[in-house]
């Protein structure tokens, strides 16, 4: 996790003088989750990995 650099960790941003939101980039909650090689290595892989079937119904016997 990293400190949002759009609102600088406070999770609001400043319209104007006056008038202040919820910062979008975050949520509100101050911090960005930050990507690591390692998870998007996982994520390019297949969900479900082919299965052979003539072994998994002997299996089932």
């Amino acid at each position: 996790m990293a400190i949002c650099s759009s609102c600088g960790g406070s999770g609001i941003q400043r319209i104007n003088d006056e008038q202040f939101r919820t910062c979008l980039d975050c949520l509100g909650l101050g911090v960005v989750a930050t990507t690591d090689t390692g998870t998007e290595a996982r994520l390019e892989q297949p969900l479900n990995p082919a299965i052979n079937a003539a072994a998994s119904s002997v299996a089932a016997r």
